[in-house]
């Protein structure tokens, strides 16, 4: 559980720092667009990250995401098709997000690492 929050924890911290950077720097430059969509790509992925990683069924898989101008690429392993479909719609369900390229693995012989949640759950 408490690798969980911490991982929680340090990816929004990181998007709120960023953010506030990006922020001061756009009022600075004037050219809003060029940090606005790099931040709100980060921002995206990082909802995604918490997103999967809140998930019951998907919080002991490793996900990498990337967020491009409204599409995600999914990356990971998981031990089955309906992982990777939840995954995908979990996705999905961001706003901001138009289209998500699902290169999630299905790898039935793939082991879940047992995370410090799983072991106080049992």
């Amino acid at each position: 559980m408490k690798h969980t929050i911490v991982k929680l924890m340090l990816g929004s911290s990181f998007a709120l720092s960023f953010g506030a950077v990006a922020s001061d720097l756009t009022a600075d430059s004037g050219s809003s667009n060029a940090i606005s969509e790099p931040v709100s790509n980060a921002h995206l992925e990082v909802q995604i990250l918490t997103a999967l990683g809140r998930d019951p069924q998907l919080h002991a898989f490793d996900f990498s995401v990337s967020v491009d101008v409204g599409t995600a690429v999914l990356g990971g392993t998981v031990d089955d098709r309906v992982n990777r479909d939840l995954a995908e719609r979990i996705a999905t369900g961001m706003g901001g997000i138009k289209l998500v390229v699902n290169r999630i693995v299905v790898d039935a012989g793939y082991v879940r690492s047992q995370h410090e949640y799983d072991r106080e759950r049992e």
